[in-house]
């Protein structure tokens, strides 16, 4: 992962996105938080997914933060989503990345950098970006369709998904 951002850092931002997605999905096997660390949801450091070298949805991401940071990217531009999967029906966080207006997703259930446009099965339910927490609505006809799936905010655990 080092070797990924330290290539990464004079490449070209979209380069850096795919090398570091990638990389890290390579590098990092999924387990749930239930069976690594015995609970419900643990946000996990950087530097304790890789000694573990596992983690769940929101450890890749945070991990992808990392890497992408200490390859020069902004923390101003990227943000942890949590969000809803509507077509696996489960929880799930990402790592999306500003950039000219686009919104790119690192998800650990693809090597593909896609935008968020292109993810359209994904419904945002809060995000985490500079510090700060953010609810996302949603549009009345998607929340009627979600009403009997959504569970209440305090049982929102991401990462109960396994990847491809």
């Amino acid at each position: 992962i080092k070797a990924s951002y330290s290539r990464a850092a004079n490449a070209s931002l979209r380069d850096k996105l795919n090398d570091i997605n990638a990389t890290v999905n390579g590098a990092i096997r999924y387990s749930r938080d239930a069976d690594t660390y015995n609970t419900m949801d643990n946000w996990a450091k950087p530097s304790e997914t890789l000694k573990r070298q596992t983690g769940d949805c929101e450890d890749f991401a945070i991990l992808k933060m990392a890497a992408l940071h200490a390859s020069g990217v902004s923390m101003e531009d990227m943000a942890i989503v949590v969000l809803y999967d509507q077509k696996r029906r489960f929880y799930h966080a990402v790592l999306s990345v500003s950039a000219s207006g686009r919104y790119y997703i690192l998800d650990n259930l693809r090597n593909a950098v896609l935008t968020d446009n292109q993810l359209a099965d994904y419904v945002p339910l809060y995000s985490i970006a500079n510090g700060r927490g953010y609810f996302h609505g949603l549009p009345v006809s998607r929340s009627k369709q979600m009403a009997g799936n959504v569970l209440p905010f305090e049982k929102v655990a991401p990462g109960e998904g396994s990847p491809l």
